[in-house]
């Protein structure tokens, strides 16, 4: 079954911290809002980033995830 859940918050760093992407209620099955590994439209360098983002199920429930990703380009 198809379930349509909503990411609260969607929020991407660098190692050193600074915030390379943030997008907020949007559903989670469209890519159109989540990060393509740009930040002001230039691309950024390759190297581990970090994620974080809450994600909203049909019961009015959230759930919190981090962790990192590698942009390889």
């Amino acid at each position: 079954a198809n379930v349509d859940l909503q990411i609260e918050e969607l929020l991407v760093f660098d190692r050193w911290g600074n915030k390379a992407f943030e997008s907020r209620n949007f559903p989670s099955n469209d890519p159109e809002f989540g990060w393509n590994g740009r930040y002001n439209g230039q691309l950024l360098t390759n190297g581990v980033y970090i994620y974080a983002f809450s994600i909203r199920y049909p019961d009015g429930t959230s759930e919190f995830f981090k962790g990192s990703v590698t942009l390889i380009r």
